[in-house]
């Protein structure tokens, strides 16, 4: 029996629908690589061995006997070590591939200003004062700059004036002009060198006209002046051309500062080489000395020459040096020792204090091929004990190697007189020098020693660019002094970034002839 629905009208109605994609196609398919093959290729021996064998896929077939397969791998060895240890050494100083760095874009190799110095405001400098001397501080981040004068003859009549400009990697570039120095220190004489402290950043040295040794502490307020030697018979009488702070182990045993523990050296135009306990409450008096002097080759007599530059060997901080090089104002180039010690200057003292006067020590040990004029410059280099540059007025760069008196080599940048010059302290091979005529030159002796690789016109006026001096922390930053200021340039990546196998390179450059 049908029942109807109670509660549908009718039967809902159904409808199906359904989709289809085209048929996916299937592909294979499979490579292979041919077969392989493998050959070698082996010398004969010397005195005619076999011919060279091509042997794919198998390689020489063994000497029949251990003792015989020994024996002709000593016999090859024997015969292609040398030819190989040969090629090697030539592959330790090859440039070959530094060549795409030589060269590069030019702005790599670039100079650019980056300040311009001057303690005198608006231009104004009464006394016509120059630049004789530069120190970078021992955090790098401060710059000392002496100001006197090189023209004066007789008594100098006019002052002397140490400037400090500090964070100068803070100030803007090229274009303020570095602003006035963070500290002025004025001198009744011109002041001819100045020296930062090692390892104090606040500590400087510096020498007068008049032969009076400074050392000033700027962190001081009011007075900064720590020590002034007084004047002797003992003391320079003459223009203190170098000042250089040097460490002693007695003075470091005594003394609770680290910064005590240097005592002070000063080079004068009078041919002394000074030694003072500075740190003391003492007079002001050297406690021992040395002078120049050496006997004329015709006459055998003793001759006194003038300093004109002093250097010392680096030793690292908290080492102390005992050899030095001295250049003249005669052109004479020598090397020194320091020996003296706590008993020599307990000596010195007690002669000095009774109203004698002590015998100074030639310190000279050798002698080297001579400027023909003064010599204004003489460095050490920073990655061979045994290199050292000079530079002088007669428009030549000199580099000796300590062990023989002729120099290994002889630059002329220049018909100028050369005043400074120095090596860089990131590229063993990259010298800077200035001359007289307002230039700075730059050599690359990895690539070429004839020609300088950068020469800048400092000024533009000729005026003679008197000191310079890379900045050791910073070694992209090297300063200049010339009238009235100093300038500190920014070097390109190629002149700061030593280049490889150049400490490889420098030893070779070192050895004597």
């Amino acid at each position: 029996m049908d029942v109807a629905s109670g509660w549908a009208g009718r039967a809902p109605g159904r409808a199906e629908a359904g989709a289809q994609t085209a048929a996916v196609g299937f592909a294979e398919g499979c490579a292979q690589a041919g077969g392989r093959a493998e050959a070698g290729a082996q010398a004969g021996g010397a005195g005619g061995g076999q011919d060279p064998q091509l042997r794919p896929n198998s390689p020489p077939a063994p000497r029949a006997g251990g003792a015989g397969a020994a024996s002709g791998l000593g016999e090859f060895l024997s015969a292609v070590v040398g030819g190989v240890e040969q090629i090697l050494e030539e592959n330790s100083t090859s440039t070959a591939f530094a060549l795409p760095r030589q060269l590069a874009d030019d702005s790599e190799a670039g100079v650019d200003p980056v300040h311009s110095l001057s303690p005198f405001p608006e231009g104004e400098n009464p006394h016509a004062l120059v630049c004789t001397g530069l120190s970078w501080s021992s955090t790098g981040q401060a710059l000392a700059v002496s100001f006197g004068r090189h023209d004066i003859t007789g008594w100098c009549e006019h002052p002397g004036t140490l400037g400090v400009w500090r964070s100068l990697d803070r100030q803007p570039a090229a274009g303020r002009g570095g602003g006035a120095p963070d500290s002025l220190v004025e001198t009744d004489a011109c002041l001819m060198c100045c020296e930062f402290h090692p390892q104090h950043p606040a500590l400087v040295a510096g020498g007068t006209y008049s032969g009076e040794v400074y050392v000033w502490d700027l962190s001081r307020e009011g007075d900064a002046q720590r020590f002034k030697s007084i004047v002797t018979d003992l003391s320079h009488r003459e223009p203190v051309v170098r000042v250089s702070w040097h460490y002693s182990t007695a003075e470091a045993a005594r003394r609770a500062k680290v910064e005590e523990a240097y005592q002070l050296l000063s080079l004068g135009a009078d041919g002394k080489l000074l030694v003072w306990h500075w740190a003391g409450s003492g007079p002001g008096v050297p406690v021992f000395g040395y002078e120049l002097v050496r006997p004329q080759a015709e006459t055998h007599q003793l001759v006194r020459h003038g300093g004109s530059c002093l250097a010392f060997q680096n030793q690292g901080l908290g080492k102390q040096s005992m050899s030095f090089l001295m250049g003249t104002d005669t052109g004479g180039v020598f090397r020194g020792l320091l020996d003296h010690n706590e008993a020599s200057i307990e000596e010195f003292s007690s002669a000095a204090a009774k109203g004698q006067r002590p015998r100074l020590r030639s310190p000279v040990q050798a002698e080297y091929e001579a400027h023909d004029g003064p010599v204004h410059a003489i460095q050490w280099s920073p990655f061979q004990r045994n290199l050292f540059l000079t530079a002088g007025s007669d428009s030549c760069i000199k580099i000796f190697n300590t062990l023989q008196p002729q120099p290994l080599a002889l630059l002329e940048p220049t018909h100028g007189s050369l005043l400074s010059a120095q090596w860089s302290p990131s590229r063993p091979l990259v010298v800077a020098a200035t001359e007289s005529e307002g230039r700075f030159f730059l050599y690359d002796l990895s690539s070429d020693s004839l020609h300088p690789s950068v020469t800048v016109d400092v000024s533009g006026s000729s005026v003679p660019v008197h000191a310079l001096v890379f900045n050791p922390h910073e070694p992209a930053l090297v300063a200049t002094g010339d009238l009235g200021g100093a300038r500190v340039w920014r070097l390109g990546e190629r002149l700061v970034a030593s280049l490889p196998h150049e400490h490889r390179f420098v030893e070779k450059f070192a050895q004597v002839l």
